[in-house]
């Protein structure tokens, strides 16, 4: 099965899905401190579109975090009760290998077949485990972009007073 482009990866795991409509607003409202405040001037005041921005951000961040601990929790969460004693598989596509990868496993022969197995699921959990973090480290780096044009946008409407002792030189 061929690896698929990063933005089919990252829609299946519903990372960057359109927000829903009330996911960035809740975000928005706290980054203004009102909380009965809607987007009205997005498009004409500057402060109110970065601020919009940033929430999406903070939102978008918000869903990759959930979605990589989802991930990761479930599935230590499988181990723990494996470990307690009780019998089942983890569920996830992770734990499903593809026919070119159980052909090479068949054709390698080895002895232990079952081992082989093991360790290819163990490598397409951590690989899909790698990309959740990839999303959730993309989805860090757009929040710092907004919360710096943010911050700038809130600098070039009401500058900072200079120091008393500055004023006095």
């Amino acid at each position: 099965m061929p690896e698929r482009d990063p933005a089919q990866n990252a829609r299946r795991h519903g990372v960057t899905a359109a927000l829903g409509v009330n996911e960035a607003l809740v975000q928005y409202r706290l980054i203004l401190n009102e909380p009965e405040r809607v987007p009205a001037s997005y498009a004409t005041h500057d402060i109110d579109r970065h601020a919009f921005l940033l929430a999406e951000c903070e939102a978008r961040l918000a869903r990759a975090i959930a979605a990589e601990r989802s991930f990761l929790c479930g599935r230590f969460a499988q181990a723990q009760i494996q470990g307690a004693g009780e019998a089942g598989e983890a569920s996830g596509e992770f734990m499903t290998l593809n026919v070119e990868d159980l052909r090479a496993i068949i054709a390698s022969e080895t002895r232990d077949i079952a081992a082989r197995v093991a360790a290819q699921r163990e490598r397409a959990f951590w690989r899909e485990a790698g990309k959740l973090q990839r999303y959730r480290r993309e989805a860090e780096t757009a929040r710092r972009r907004a919360l710096k044009a943010y911050t700038k946008a809130l600098l070039e409407a009401e500058p900072m007073p200079l120091p008393l002792e500055a004023t006095e030189r």
